[in-house]
């Protein structure tokens, strides 16, 4: 899942941005719930790049691709109804029942 950034014309698919896209995280499955920054008018989400298996991201650029089904639900959360870190938030967050998953770009 990403959006894209406000900061470019054209938009390299591979590496993963800050508004998402590829980011391989085996953490993200059922039950995650998903943040991302909007950078744009209309978000324009994007999902696709399924795994069956994958290490830790795509460290050495593979992955066992395949193709997906299932049910995703999309809802915006307007800046009016923004908790505190929420109006800070620059990077896609996850968050399960028992854990954030933080990720971090160079």
């Amino acid at each position: 899942l990403g959006l894209p950034p406000a900061s470019h014309d054209f938009v390299d698919s591979i590496p993963p941005m800050v508004t998402g896209g590829n980011l391989d995280n085996k953490r993200i499955g059922v039950g995650t719930t998903m943040y991302y920054p909007i950078q744009v008018a209309g978000a324009l989400l994007s999902m696709g790049d399924a795994h069956a298996a994958q290490g830790d991201s795509e460290l050495d650029g593979t992955g066992i691709e395949t193709s997906i089904t299932g049910t995703v639900k999309v809802s915006v959360i307007k800046a009016a109804e923004f908790n505190d870190w929420q109006m800070e938030l620059d990077f896609p967050l996850g968050e399960t029942s028992t854990e954030w998953i933080v990720h971090g770009f160079t």
